[in-house]
């Protein structure tokens, strides 16, 4: 049985050692684990100092163990822990002062560093580890495998931000203060979020812009990228907050299908990407271009029409939306991609089929981006379709998803003995259902067409 004084000298020594716990707190926080745990405070005397650093793991596990042995307790065991941990973590006040302090004296990633660690060992943030599936396999997409079993996670829901040990950096911007926070649930490592205060969502607009700009230049280190969310009463598109990312996406290493320009904006190196969502991409060294540029092209997708093509960006109830990313380059240039995509699968793969099925990507625009996630669950299926390909298993059903392709290899007995060509056998068909995914997802659809109607919208807005 788990000893409650010992438990609470487990929990400040852990809070010492990755918490940042001043000494100066310590008998405060003792104090407050007692009377939480209902403990007599006459043996904390006894029992101070002579806690031992855990892992997070063991000391959640211990936790488990003693609220299941000494509480009387019917809600939700997690809960009860992220309240646990709400009392560890420092005061969001602190935290925040803390992250700017850090900025200030140690620059831009010693303050993302420790804003990250605590926010992990707090216990909010839930890490995953992603690791590739074969990309070498994909034209655009990119596939990883989370350590995680992902199902049954409201991973988008406001309530996240009401847990006891949820913490928030705030940033004043021009005229709107927002708030800076990591994800509790990632699609890639270190992913956070700036929304704003007030929780409401906001226009894509100038401003909008001008704030993307000012917090990525506070952390130059990330990627941005505007979420697609919801429209106003006048059809313009709306945004709830920015994603925030200290790695690369797919589509940035895509190719570049024709180059285009703007006399309006002449230090701009523009092209249209060869991507299947239809997607413009420049450079510039120009803040100020970034912000013109990026705001002329959304606005003017916002009342675009080509009624002889079927095309629509914001002009109509069932129009389509854009999005942007904007990442600051080693030589001080800025990157900017601007993708055009529909509204109606905000659910990603809402209704699977086959393999579909088997992805469970979060967040849409890292998604329509090219990345693309798995998770542990997932994976285990793929390995048994692997067995079966390499006729180290006759069980179709354990990896159901696959059933067209291992139906085909084995009526027209094309097993594989070979790990690595198995591999690449199954691989391929994820990979082409990313691929699918993300064509079915652009605004500008006909294959024969779509190059050409695109540079009809973009000529619209001085883009040729």
């Amino acid at each position: 049985m788990i000893d409650g004084n010992l438990l609470v000298e487990n929990l400040i020594g852990y809070s010492k050692e990755y918490l940042h716990l001043s000494e100066y707190d310590v008998d405060y926080l003792r104090v407050r684990l007692y009377k939480f745990f209902s403990l007599d405070y006459g043996a904390a005397k006894k029992f101070a100092g002579r806690g031992k650093v855990l892992s997070k793991e063991v000391l959640i596990s211990n936790l488990r163990e003693y609220i299941a042995e000494v509480f009387n307790f019917n809600g939700d065991i997690e809960e009860l822990i992220s309240e646990i941990f709400g009392q560890l973590i420092p005061l969001p006040s602190q935290i925040d002062r803390n992250f700017k302090s850090f900025r200030e004296r140690m620059g831009s990633h010693a303050a993302f560093d420790y804003f990250h660690s605590v926010s992990c060992a707090g216990n909010y943030v839930e890490p995953e580890d992603f690791s590739p599936l074969f990309h070498e396999l994909g034209k655009t997409a990119k596939i990883y495998v989370s350590s995680a079993d992902r199902e049954g996670k409201d991973y988008l829901s406001d309530e996240l931000r009401n847990a006891e040990n949820f913490r928030a950096i705030t940033y004043e911007a021009e005229e709107n203060e927002y708030k800076f926070a990591f994800l509790k649930y990632v699609d890639c490592a270190a992913q956070a979020e700036l929304f704003p205060s007030d929780r409401k969502s906001f226009l894509l607009d100038h401003g909008a812009i001008e704030d993307a700009l000012s917090f990525l230049e506070y952390l130059p280190q990330l990627c941005i990228i505007s979420s697609v969310s919801g429209k106003t009463n006048e059809n313009l598109a709306t945004s709830d907050r920015f994603y925030l990312i200290g790695e690369d996406l797919p589509i940035f290493e895509a190719g570049d299908l024709a180059p285009v320009s703007s006399s309006a904006y002449p230090d701009a190196d523009l092209f249209i990407v060869d991507y299947p969502v239809a997607t413009v991409r420049f450079f510039t060294f120009n803040r100020n271009t970034v912000s013109e540029l990026t705001n002329d092209i959304i606005s003017g997708w916002n009342t675009y029409a080509d009624e002889e093509n079927g095309i629509h960006g914001n002009s109509k109830k069932a129009g389509n939306r854009a999005f942007f990313s904007i990442k600051i380059l080693n030589d001080g240039r800025y990157m900017v991609h601007i993708s055009f995509t529909k509204t109606d699968d905000f659910n990603l793969y809402a209704e699977k089929k086959g393999v579909d099925e088997l992805f469970s990507s979060r967040y849409y625009p890292l998604t329509l981006s090219g990345r693309f996630v798995i998770d542990k669950r997932a994976k285990e299926t793929f390995d048994n379709a692997v067995k079966f390909v390499r006729k180290q298993s006759s069980d179709k059903s354990a990896a159901k998803p696959f059933e067209k392709l291992l139906s085909k290899i084995e009526t027209e007995n094309l097993f594989v003995s070979n790990a690595q060509k198995a591999q690449t056998l199954v691989s391929q068909e994820l990979y082409d259902a990313a691929e699918n995914f993300l064509l079915s997802q652009s605004a500008f659809i006909d294959e024969e067409r779509w190059l050409l109607t695109f540079r009809k919208f973009l000529s619209t807005v001085g883009i040729k």
